[in-house]
């Protein structure tokens, strides 16, 4: 079984939409997925709930740190997402990283979320787990306008402080207009959504291959 938190300090980065997509695109795959929510407005329960029982089978469970219930995961299964609470720190991250392979950050191309992202990744990276490398660090561009020179600046910002971009998420209407429905892109596969899935496929490679190659990014694409 593999963990991957999905977390960030600052809020409005599209945390929960990244961990939905990850479960939809892992389950396409046939993997056994779990979707562990772990955020008090348990907007992931509302994507399950609409997601139909014709599409990739995605498990839930609700998890609270510091209650007495602990998330029972069903045997066998491949992938856990877990979907942080909203606005986490370095030290109320820390029981959900115990057992954790991956945890992806997503930043908004913003100087404010940039200032923010950047603080939580320097708090991060003095824990110990990620000193010894025993969980990986994937930052990832979240809610993006390619065209935009603030995404150049984020990929520019990134660089300046030794961390690369694992991939570049554009903003689009049909995830939310599919998320509606408790679907992603990856359970219709048309023409504008294959395209939008490409833009996933370094994150998917590197928590289900291992992969340590960091594929470059380029904004003007």
């Amino acid at each position: 079984m593999k963990r991957v938190l999905v977390a960030n300090a600052k809020g409005g980065v599209g945390k929960t939409l990244i961990s939905v997509t990850l479960a939809a695109a892992l389950s396409n795959k046939r993997q056994t997925v779990t979707l562990a929510d772990a955020d008090p407005q348990a907007s992931a329960l509302q994507w399950i709930k609409r997601r139909s029982v014709y599409y990739p089978r995605v498990d839930y469970v609700s998890w609270r740190v510091g209650t007495a219930e602990k998330p029972i995961f069903v045997k066998k299964t491949d992938f856990v997402i877990i979907d942080a609470p909203s606005g986490i720190d370095k030290d109320l991250i820390q029981p959900y990283l115990r057992k954790c392979d991956f945890l992806v950050v997503p930043i908004v191309a913003s100087v404010f979320d940039e200032a923010a992202s950047r603080k939580f990744i320097i708090a991060l990276q003095q824990i110990k787990k990620f000193r010894d490398a025993e969980i990986r660090l994937i930052p990832v561009g979240s809610r993006v306008n390619l065209r935009r020179r603030e995404t150049t600046l984020l990929c520019d910002f990134m660089k300046y402080n030794t961390l690369e971009l694992k991939t570049m998420i554009s903003e689009r209407s049909a995830y939310p207009n599919l998320a509606r429905r408790g679907m992603s892109i990856f359970d219709v596969n048309t023409a504008e959504n294959v395209k939008l899935q490409a833009q996933w496929r370094p994150i998917l490679n590197e928590i289900m291959i291992g992969s340590n190659q960091n594929e470059p990014i380029n904004p003007a694409n």
